[in-house]
Protein backbone atom coordinates (compact mmCIF):
# COMPACT_ATOMS: atom_id res chain seq x y z
CA UNK A 1 0.00 0.00 0.00
CA UNK A 2 2.84 2.39 0.88
CA UNK A 3 4.53 1.70 -2.46
CA UNK A 4 1.30 2.48 -4.33
CA UNK A 5 0.95 5.76 -2.44
CA UNK A 6 4.55 6.67 -3.26
CA UNK A 7 4.01 5.91 -6.95
CA UNK A 8 0.78 7.94 -7.03
CA UNK A 9 2.55 10.79 -5.27
CA UNK A 10 5.35 10.70 -7.84
CA UNK A 11 2.83 10.72 -10.71
CA UNK A 12 1.12 13.72 -9.10
CA UNK A 13 4.45 15.57 -8.81
CA UNK A 14 5.24 14.83 -12.47
CA UNK A 15 1.82 16.14 -13.55
CA UNK A 16 2.45 19.34 -11.58
CA UNK A 17 5.81 19.73 -13.34
CA UNK A 18 4.22 19.25 -16.77
CA UNK A 19 1.62 21.93 -16.03
CA UNK A 20 4.29 24.30 -14.67
CA UNK A 21 6.45 23.85 -17.79
CA UNK A 22 3.41 24.36 -20.05
CA UNK A 23 2.39 27.53 -18.20
CA UNK A 24 5.97 28.82 -18.28
CA UNK A 25 6.24 28.11 -21.99
CA UNK A 26 2.98 29.89 -22.73
CA UNK A 27 3.65 33.02 -20.69
CA UNK A 28 7.44 33.41 -20.86
CA UNK A 29 8.73 31.69 -24.01
CA UNK A 30 6.24 32.97 -26.58
CA UNK A 31 7.65 35.58 -28.93
CA UNK A 32 6.69 39.22 -28.91
CA UNK A 33 8.05 42.69 -28.14
CA UNK A 34 8.50 44.87 -25.10
CA UNK A 35 6.86 48.28 -25.25
CA UNK A 36 8.05 50.11 -22.19
CA UNK A 37 7.77 47.66 -19.29
CA UNK A 38 4.88 45.72 -20.85
CA UNK A 39 5.25 42.66 -23.07
CA UNK A 40 3.10 42.34 -26.19
CA UNK A 41 2.64 38.72 -27.33
CA UNK A 42 2.55 37.87 -31.00
CA UNK A 43 -0.92 36.47 -31.66
CA UNK A 44 -0.78 36.78 -35.45
CA UNK A 45 1.84 37.74 -37.97
CA UNK A 46 0.42 41.27 -37.95
CA UNK A 47 -0.83 41.66 -34.34
CA UNK A 48 0.85 41.92 -30.93
CA UNK A 49 -1.30 42.04 -27.80
CA UNK A 50 -0.67 42.98 -24.17
CA UNK A 51 -4.36 42.99 -23.25
CA UNK A 52 -7.68 43.92 -24.83
CA UNK A 53 -7.03 47.68 -24.63
CA UNK A 54 -3.30 47.66 -25.35
CA UNK A 55 -2.17 46.17 -28.65
CA UNK A 56 -0.34 46.85 -31.91
CA UNK A 57 -1.68 45.78 -35.29
CA UNK A 58 -0.43 46.26 -38.83
CA UNK A 59 -3.56 47.35 -40.71
CA UNK A 60 -1.92 48.11 -44.07
CA UNK A 61 1.39 47.38 -45.76
CA UNK A 62 2.73 50.71 -44.49
CA UNK A 63 0.58 51.49 -41.43
CA UNK A 64 0.35 50.33 -37.81
CA UNK A 65 -2.58 50.81 -35.47
CA UNK A 66 -1.37 51.52 -31.92
CA UNK A 67 -3.89 51.13 -29.11
CA UNK A 68 -2.90 52.34 -25.62
CA UNK A 69 -5.55 52.06 -22.88
CA UNK A 70 -8.17 52.05 -25.63
CA UNK A 71 -6.88 55.20 -27.34
CA UNK A 72 -6.00 54.63 -30.99
CA UNK A 73 -3.49 56.22 -33.30
CA UNK A 74 -2.18 55.31 -36.74
CA UNK A 75 1.52 55.31 -37.53
CA UNK A 76 2.78 55.03 -41.09
CA UNK A 77 6.31 54.01 -41.97
CA UNK A 78 8.78 53.77 -44.82
CA UNK A 79 11.71 51.39 -45.04
CA UNK A 80 14.81 51.34 -47.19
CA UNK A 81 17.27 48.70 -46.07
CA UNK A 82 18.12 49.44 -42.45
CA UNK A 83 16.79 53.01 -42.72
CA UNK A 84 13.28 53.47 -41.37
CA UNK A 85 10.98 56.42 -40.76
CA UNK A 86 7.89 56.36 -38.53
CA UNK A 87 5.30 59.10 -39.01
CA UNK A 88 3.14 59.81 -35.96
CA UNK A 89 0.32 62.35 -35.78
CA UNK A 90 2.60 65.10 -34.44
CA UNK A 91 6.11 63.69 -34.81
CA UNK A 92 8.44 61.88 -37.20
CA UNK A 93 11.11 59.44 -36.01
CA UNK A 94 13.98 58.59 -38.33
CA UNK A 95 16.65 56.03 -37.57
CA UNK A 96 18.99 53.27 -38.60
CA UNK A 97 18.01 49.81 -37.38
CA UNK A 98 20.93 47.99 -35.75
CA UNK A 99 19.13 44.70 -35.09
CA UNK A 100 18.26 45.72 -31.54
CA UNK A 101 17.41 49.42 -31.60
CA UNK A 102 17.11 52.55 -33.69
CA UNK A 103 20.04 54.94 -33.95
CA UNK A 104 19.55 58.61 -34.70
CA UNK A 105 21.59 60.47 -37.33
CA UNK A 106 24.21 61.39 -34.70
CA UNK A 107 24.67 57.73 -33.75
CA UNK A 108 22.86 57.98 -30.41
CA UNK A 109 20.07 55.49 -29.55
CA UNK A 110 16.62 56.88 -30.31
CA UNK A 111 14.89 57.73 -27.05
CA UNK A 112 17.96 57.48 -24.81
CA UNK A 113 17.42 60.98 -23.42
CA UNK A 114 13.68 60.76 -22.78
CA UNK A 115 12.68 61.25 -19.16
CA UNK A 116 9.31 61.14 -17.47
CA UNK A 117 8.34 62.25 -13.98
CA UNK A 118 5.75 59.86 -12.56
CA UNK A 119 3.76 60.54 -9.39
CA UNK A 120 2.00 57.93 -7.30
CA UNK A 121 0.55 55.02 -9.26
CA UNK A 122 0.38 57.01 -12.46
CA UNK A 123 1.20 54.90 -15.51
CA UNK A 124 4.02 56.27 -17.69
CA UNK A 125 3.01 57.50 -21.13
CA UNK A 126 4.58 55.51 -23.95
CA UNK A 127 6.63 57.89 -26.09
CA UNK A 128 6.87 57.90 -29.87
CA UNK A 129 10.53 56.90 -29.51
CA UNK A 130 9.60 53.85 -27.42
CA UNK A 131 6.95 52.84 -29.94
CA UNK A 132 9.42 53.33 -32.80
CA UNK A 133 11.93 50.94 -31.27
CA UNK A 134 9.20 48.34 -30.68
CA UNK A 135 7.88 48.72 -34.22
CA UNK A 136 11.44 48.30 -35.49
CA UNK A 137 11.61 44.93 -33.75
CA UNK A 138 8.37 43.92 -35.48
CA UNK A 139 9.31 45.16 -38.94
CA UNK A 140 12.75 43.56 -38.95
CA UNK A 141 11.62 40.34 -37.25
CA UNK A 142 13.76 40.83 -34.12
CA UNK A 143 11.23 39.39 -31.69
CA UNK A 144 11.93 38.68 -28.03
CA UNK A 145 10.59 36.53 -25.22
CA UNK A 146 10.27 37.22 -21.50
CA UNK A 147 12.53 34.30 -20.59
CA UNK A 148 14.56 31.60 -22.39
CA UNK A 149 14.51 27.80 -22.44
CA UNK A 150 17.55 27.51 -20.15
CA UNK A 151 15.51 29.05 -17.33
CA UNK A 152 12.91 26.30 -17.72
CA UNK A 153 15.62 23.63 -17.64
CA UNK A 154 16.98 25.17 -14.43
CA UNK A 155 13.51 24.97 -12.90
CA UNK A 156 13.18 21.31 -13.86
CA UNK A 157 16.56 20.50 -12.28
CA UNK A 158 15.59 22.30 -9.07
CA UNK A 159 12.26 20.46 -9.02
CA UNK A 160 13.92 17.07 -9.53
CA UNK A 161 16.32 17.83 -6.68
CA UNK A 162 13.34 18.56 -4.45
CA UNK A 163 11.65 15.28 -5.42
CA UNK A 164 14.83 13.31 -4.69
CA UNK A 165 15.06 14.98 -1.28
CA UNK A 166 11.42 14.11 -0.53
CA UNK A 167 11.77 10.44 -1.48
CA UNK A 168 15.33 9.85 -0.26
CA UNK A 169 15.88 12.22 2.68
CA UNK A 170 18.62 10.13 4.30
CA UNK A 171 20.67 9.75 1.11
CA UNK A 172 20.37 13.44 0.30
CA UNK A 173 21.22 14.59 3.81
CA UNK A 174 24.29 12.38 4.13
CA UNK A 175 25.43 12.85 0.53
CA UNK A 176 29.23 13.36 0.49
CA UNK A 177 29.42 13.29 4.29
CA UNK A 178 28.34 9.77 5.22
CA UNK A 179 31.99 8.95 5.86
CA UNK A 180 31.84 11.23 8.92
CA UNK A 181 29.34 8.94 10.66
CA UNK A 182 29.61 5.34 11.79
CA UNK A 183 25.87 4.64 11.65
CA UNK A 184 24.41 7.40 9.49
CA UNK A 185 20.64 7.62 9.92
CA UNK A 186 18.27 10.51 10.40
CA UNK A 187 15.84 10.66 13.28
CA UNK A 188 12.14 10.85 12.48
CA UNK A 189 12.20 14.57 13.20
CA UNK A 190 15.30 15.07 11.04
CA UNK A 191 13.74 13.11 8.22
CA UNK A 192 10.56 15.21 8.44
CA UNK A 193 12.54 18.47 8.32
CA UNK A 194 14.53 17.20 5.32
CA UNK A 195 11.33 16.22 3.49
CA UNK A 196 9.86 19.66 4.21
CA UNK A 197 13.02 21.15 2.75
CA UNK A 198 12.44 19.05 -0.36
CA UNK A 199 8.88 20.39 -0.65
CA UNK A 200 10.21 23.95 -0.41
CA UNK A 201 12.75 23.20 -3.15
CA UNK A 202 9.95 21.79 -5.32
CA UNK A 203 7.92 24.97 -4.81
CA UNK A 204 10.92 27.05 -5.91
CA UNK A 205 11.31 24.79 -8.94
CA UNK A 206 7.65 25.31 -9.84
CA UNK A 207 8.14 29.06 -9.56
CA UNK A 208 11.10 28.91 -11.94
CA UNK A 209 9.50 26.49 -14.43
CA UNK A 210 6.23 28.43 -14.58
CA UNK A 211 7.98 31.78 -14.85
CA UNK A 212 6.15 33.03 -11.73
CA UNK A 213 9.44 33.97 -10.10
CA UNK A 214 10.14 36.38 -12.99
CA UNK A 215 6.99 38.32 -12.12
CA UNK A 216 7.77 38.28 -8.38
CA UNK A 217 11.24 39.78 -8.84
CA UNK A 218 10.14 42.21 -11.55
Amino acid sequence: MKKIQEHLGLVFLIIIAIFAVAIGGYFTLRKGVFIGDDFYYKVRADKFVHNTVNYVERTKDDTFLLVADGKKQNVSYTMKGDQVTFSFADDTINGTWTGDQLLAADGSPVGWDEMQIISGNEKPVISDETYSNALGHILYGNLESISFWGFTVLGVLIYVLGIVQIYYPDKVYFFLRRWQFQNAELSDEGRTVTVIGGVIICIIGIGVMSGLILYLIK
